[in-house]
Formats: C-alpha cells, structure tokens, sequence
C-alpha cells in the first residue's frame, strides 16, 4: 500500500476535518427528555431502596429464628419476667 491518490487522500482529510454534528431540540422534546431522566433516576433509587429493604428485612428475620438453647433460654426468662408480679404472688404464692 504505497501513496494515496489524490481523491483519496482528499476523502480522507475531509473525513479528519469534519465539523461535529449538532442536533436541534423543541423545547417539548427537552422536557420529555429530562423527564425519562427524571423517571429512570427514580426507578433506580427506588429498586435500590427495594433491595435494601429486602435485604434488612430478611436479616431481621433470620436473627429472631435464631433457635439454638441460648436463644430459647433467653426466650423462655424474658417471657418470665414480662409476666406481672402480682399475678406470681396472688395466684402461684410466691
């Protein structure tokens, strides 16, 4: 591949040197725009917020089935305690 010819050379250069390309937008079309940008940020944040929540959600859950002795006896001494006292003396005595 030796030298160019003439046109081709030509093309080329014009190919370079082009001027960049701008496109001219209705003030209705902007504002449709900007909306679908507003819409599809909203979409994200909320999918996001979603996943989140999701996410706690399923961590909460997983730590209150916890179900290995230590849990149940924690289980079993904090229902003890929330029961009255003065239902613990009248009725059983103490």
């Amino acid at each position: 591949m030796g030298a160019l010819t003439r046109a081709e050379r030509r093309r080329q250069e014009k190919a370079l040197a082009q001027k960049p390309v701008y496109y001219q937008y209705t003030a209705s079309q902007i504002e449709m725009m900007k909306r679908q940008a507003v819409k599809a940020e909203e979409d994200r944040i909320r999918e996001r917020l979603k996943d989140e929540m999701e996410q706690l959600v399923k961590e909460k859950w997983e730590s209150r089935e916890a179900e290995d002795e230590d849990e149940r006896m924690k289980r079993a001494l904090a229902l003890l305690m929330s029961v009255p006292t003065r239902i613990l003396v009248e009725k059983f005595h103490w």
